[in-house]
């Protein structure tokens, strides 16, 4: 296996574990600058880049296109077979990809819960387009007021909390993505805004601790 993986950012900061496993992997590394990066999804810019790999098969940020929404439906039948009566499934999201999928796959039999853990107003129309005119808005619900700040933007409180919900539960969890969304789950029961049974959905992306020394290993 071999490509390439385009990045945000400029080179000569050193390569996260992450991008060190992708490298391992027999992927090049190349950098772009953040004007370069905002126009990643306008066509004269992607079209730009496949012109460079001809040959490559292309898999968008986040994995979010029709393919990844398509499979991503499937999270859907694991969560209802094993909790039938669920009332709530909570996720967090990133591009939006894997939770259009979500959506698709509870068909309205749960409310779906989005948690955007970055700062991107276009979130919502990137699902409604994904979901198109067959599923309403009432069976899905975004929440942009748990992102911490921003992408990868984890304070201690929030490590805090994720680190004592790993020490009640023994389950490896991770900041960016996963505590976000249990910390929303924790404050919309609180508030009353989710009432029932709820799953909340490992998404995964435990690789991610290793950029956080506190969570390093001992």
């Amino acid at each position: 296996m071999g490509g390439v993986v385009y990045v945000r950012g400029e080179p000569g900061h050193g390569l996260t574990p992450t991008m060190s496993d992708v490298e391992r992997c027999g992927f090049d590394i190349e950098f772009l600058p953040r004007g370069e990066y905002r126009r990643k999804e306008e066509d004269s810019f992607l079209e730009a880049l496949k012109a460079r790999h001809p040959k490559a098969y292309w898999i968008p940020e986040g994995g979010s296109n029709e393919a990844g929404v398509a499979e991503a439906a499937l999270i859907a039948h694991h969560v209802l077979a094993a909790c039938p009566q669920v009332q709530h499934v909570v996720m967090a999201v990133g591009t939006g990809g894997t939770f259009a999928g979500l959506v698709r796959g509870l068909r309205g039999r749960a409310m779906a819960h989005g948690v955007c853990v970055t700062k991107d107003d276009s979130t919502g129309a990137k699902v409604r387009d994904w979901l198109g005119e067959g599923i309403g808005r009432d069976a899905w619900r975004l929440h942009g007021d748990y992102h911490w700040g921003g992408y990868a933007k984890c304070p201690k409180d929030l490590i805090t909390f994720m680190q004592e919900l790993e020490a009640q539960c023994g389950q490896l969890l991770e900041p960016i993505y996963v505590a976000k969304a249990l910390w929303a789950t924790k404050a919309l029961q609180e508030a009353g805004e989710i009432a029932g049974q709820t799953v909340v959905v490992h998404t995964g992306g435990l690789q991610g601790r290793r950029g956080f020394k506190q969570l390093a290993p001992p």
